[in-house]
């Protein structure tokens, strides 16, 4: 998912600023932790995206709810991103943070879906196989989907490898036809 230019800013200039000051780590987490906050809270949301609301209630708001919850650096961007009418874009922000916070520690992140559960052995061995071929650390979720009957599918960043049995058949049916 290609993200907003200015979400790329804001993740660039806070990463920048956490790595500084030795806090990648600690700002990734509290990035998550706000997100996931922000997102499970619909009257929150509301009130951020609210064009009745003043800037400067949203921010007194903010800072009640978030100032000894999350990093002043956090804190401070979410502040300044609600008074450029941009507080919309913290997930992108927070999904950017990460990407940076991954490609620090040379990660990947890798989602294998199958048929059935998978077993720690099969899932080691990919894990394996993914490491090899990408040089890089694989962070592996691994999720149920019946639909694909058979096989899996491993999705890398924008890259699709589908092995799976719902693919076969699509494809034998695309070329068929």
């Amino acid at each position: 998912m290609r993200h907003h230019p200015v979400a790329q800013r804001y993740a660039d200039a806070l990463f920048t600023l956490a790595r500084e000051t030795d806090k990648v780590e600690s700002i990734d987490r509290d990035l998550e932790q706000l997100v996931e906050l922000i997102a499970s809270h619909a009257e929150l949301m509301g009130v951020l995206s609210s064009p009745v609301v003043a800037t400067g209630d949203k921010k007194v708001v903010i800072w009640k709810l978030f100032q000894t919850q999350v990093d002043s650096m956090v804190l401070n961007t979410l502040l300044l991103m609600v008074d450029k009418q941009r507080a919309d874009l913290l997930p992108q922000v927070q999904s950017e943070f990460r990407q940076r916070v991954d490609d620090l520690h040379r990660r990947t992140r890798a989602t294998v879906r199958t048929a059935f559960p998978l077993e720690e052995t099969h899932r080691d061995r990919l894990r394996a196989q993914l490491e090899a071929q990408l040089d890089r650390r694989i962070e592996l979720e691994v999720v149920e989907d019946p639909g694909l009957i058979g096989g899996l599918t491993v999705t890398v960043g924008d890259r699709v490898l589908d092995a799976s049995l719902r693919g076969r058949l699509e494809s034998l049916a695309r070329t068929l036809a």
